[in-house]
Formats: structure tokens, sequence, C-alpha cells
């Protein structure tokens, strides 16, 4: 269900007919962009409803020229007052942001890819023992010691400190009816295997941040960290390109990014240049999004994977940030930033972490 103020022709189009594109840095005067992003700030702490969004990308049909819009989801958007006298469209929805894990369903007519080792691939990873949930390979990093561990998201990889992941996971294994297709001698670390507040200040972010809340917006942290024999040890080789991943670079508005998941594979997106604000927990989160090119950026299973800022073909590729969660109304993934991961795991472990 959806309803808006001034375009109702947008919200009324199939999806086929939708068109969403990334918000470009100049589509809006910085001020009222602040003042828009202020507004909805107030709009999800009035009505502290959990798992409602609010975030701004251009927004059109095959018949309407996309134009900068309010996007404001609720799971309850009966009753909700925004109010009048926005300096935009605005289109309130019900349908939300939801963690990218695969259904069993999801990989039954894709086949697996058999791989040696744990690397940049369309592979699956989850834990043995649940066959529900699963997500995408995020790559290593290592600690000041010089560790080395791979990277996915905690949604996918649920149940205690300890258990054993598999790769391909226990859901592509049941979706394929393969019973011994799997990589061995991979195992969760001790780390909080569930998502958490961070108390991070998203200090580094070139985005503009509601007027008013700079000192207390945080990101919601969702990342797993599991440990893999050196006989599976693929590094940080990215296939697609015959590089490696190395480094982070921050996800700047506007910039182009892929990434390589399980379900979607190779996708191309662009950072929409207004920040998404979450209502997560009983506390407002903002994460960065990423709008698809044509194509989902990803879909069901792609949790965990890594999003990358491409180069010129051959040369490194930075980690941008790791895919947690989606939204088809607006054709948009959510990002944790990479830098913010990585700190947050450096607390956690109480030694520096980097990417390998």
């Amino acid at each position: 269900m959806e309803h808006s103020m001034h375009s109702p022709s947008v919200v009324d189009a199939p999806m086929v007919a939708r068109v969403v594109e990334a918000l470009g840095p100049d589509d809006i005067p910085e001020t009222d962009l602040a003042t828009t992003l202020g507004r909805i700030n107030t709009v999800l702490r009035d009505h502290h409803q959990s798992r409602s969004f609010g975030t701004i990308v251009r927004l059109g049909t095959a018949w309407k020229k996309p134009v900068p819009t309010v996007i404001l989801g609720f799971p309850d958007p009966e009753g909700v007052e925004i109010g009048d006298d926005w300096l935009l469209d605005v289109v309130v929805t019900d349908e939300l942001f939801e963690e990218c894990v695969a259904a069993p369903s999801t990989w039954t007519n894709a086949p697996c890819v058999e791989q040696e080792a744990v690397r940049f691939a369309r592979m699956s990873i989850g834990v043995t023992a649940h066959p529900v949930e699963a997500g995408s390979f995020g790559g290593y990093v290592k600690t000041a010691s010089g560790d080395t561990f791979g990277v996915t998201a905690a949604h996918v990889t649920p149940g205690s400190i300890g258990s054993e992941i598999c790769h391909p996971s226990a859901v592509e294994l049941t979706a394929r009816q393969l019973s011994n297709d799997h990589v061995e001698g991979i195992e969760i670390l001790g780390i909080p295997g569930k998502t958490i507040i961070s108390g991070l200040r998203l200090g580094l972010t070139p985005f503009v941040l509601p007027t008013g809340y700079e000192d207390l917006t945080k990101t919601k942290m969702d990342w797993a960290l599991f440990t893999v024999e050196n006989s599976k040890f693929g590094g940080n080789h990215y296939e697609p390109e015959d590089c490696i991943v190395t480094g982070t670079m921050l996800l700047a508005p506007q910039a182009p990014v892929e990434k390589l998941g399980r379900t979607t594979g190779r996708t191309s997106g662009t950072v929409n240049s207004a920040i998404v604000q979450r209502w997560a927990d009983g506390h407002p989160s903002i994460e960065i999004g990423v709008v698809g090119e044509l194509l989902p950026f990803a879909d069901l299973g792609d949790s965990g994977s890594l999003c990358l800022t491409p180069g010129p073909p051959g040369t490194d590729l930075s980690a941008g940030g790791l895919v947690v969660g989606k939204n088809n109304f607006i054709n948009m993934a959510l990002v944790t930033p990479m830098w913010a991961v990585l700190e947050d795991m450096t607390i956690t472990m109480g030694a520096a972490v980097t990417i390998l």
C-alpha cells in the first residue's frame, strides 16, 4: 500500500514502469536537503515504528520524468501524520527494507558453483545447522597480530559462537539436494553473532546529515567473522576483473559501485546522495543507499557481500561497505560503510582490524 502527495501517478505505476534513480548531489540545494532530512528524522521519531525509514530518491515513471521525492516507509502507515508544506513530493509506503537472507527456493534453479577455496565468487555462506538463513562472502580482514578472518553479515549466521559454517550453505544444499558439496573447516569466530547497535558516530561521512542531529546519528552494525582453514583460503582475489580487493574507500554521493553476491551475481549501482534514516531497535540510525542500474543491486541471499568501488580494468578495487538489506519499491540496497565496520570490529576484537 502506498499513497503520495502531489504525485499519485508514480505510486500507481506498476513496478515495470516505475523509474528510480539515485539522487544527485546537485539535485536539491544543500539547505533544502538538510531541512528535508531533519523533517524525515522528526517524523520517524514521532511515530517510532520499528523498521520505519525515510530517504530521498529521484522517482518517476515511464511517462513522468523522475524528480526528487521523499520516500517514507512504515509497517503500519494508517494514521501516520506527516504534515503539510514539504519542499518535495512525498510518497508513503508499507514496503520496507528487508534483510537479504536467502529462502530455500531462491537458488533451486541456479546451480551452485563448487569452489575449492573461499574467495570472491557467486558462493553462499551459512551455518551448517541452519537450513533457512544464508548469505554471501564479504572478503577477508586481518588483525594487527596477523590473524585472518572471513566476513559476512551477522544476520545470515545465526546460532551460537563456534558454529560450523559451510559453503555452499545449508540453504543451498537443501534447495539443491546436494549432501556432500561443501567446504569443511570454516568456523564462526568468538564474536557476538547478532546485530548490534554501535556507539560509533558516522563522523567521516561526506553526506549531509539532519540539522541538529549530527552528533547523535549512528549506523547499525551487522557483521560476523569466521575462521577458514589454510587449505580453503582464497584471499581477496576478485575473479571478474582478475584483481585484488585492498583498502577501503568512502561511499561518496553519486559514486559508482558494484558487488558480487550469490543470488544476483555481479551488479552495478550508484550511491544515493541522501542518507537512509531508519528506526531500528528503538534508536534512529542511518545507512547508505545504493540504487541499482536498471536491475536490483541486491536481492535475497546477497547479504554480506562486499560493495566495491571499481577502477580501471585490471587495477585493485577498494572495499566500500557490506550489503545488509534491500527495498524493492525503490530498487535500493542498504550498505554499511566499511570504515565503520572495521572500526566496530577493532573495538570488539581489541586490536586493529583492516582489509587483508
